[in-house]
């Protein structure tokens, strides 16, 4: 399960969801689903701008070097 959640500038949470990931096998691919998942939701609440945040070091290095990385299924 991954739960994400929203600060505005003060650092208050201002929105917040979980959801469940049952088909994905590694902690990274509910990481990237979870990224991805927060990212559409972020854009369809219409913020215009946003700082995303992960404590996965591979997630991080994936994104910043994908070229590197297989296609997660």
């Amino acid at each position: 399960m991954d739960v994400s959640f929203s600060r505005d500038e003060k650092g208050q949470v201002i929105w917040y969801a979980a959801k469940v990931y049952p088909k994905l096998l590694s902690s990274l691919e509910v990481e990237a689903a979870a990224m991805v998942w927060t990212m559409n939701c972020v854009d369809n609440l219409g913020f215009r701008e946003a700082i995303f945040e992960s404590d996965n070091k591979s997630l991080i290095q994936a994104i910043y070097k994908l070229k590197d990385w297989p296609p997660i299924p």
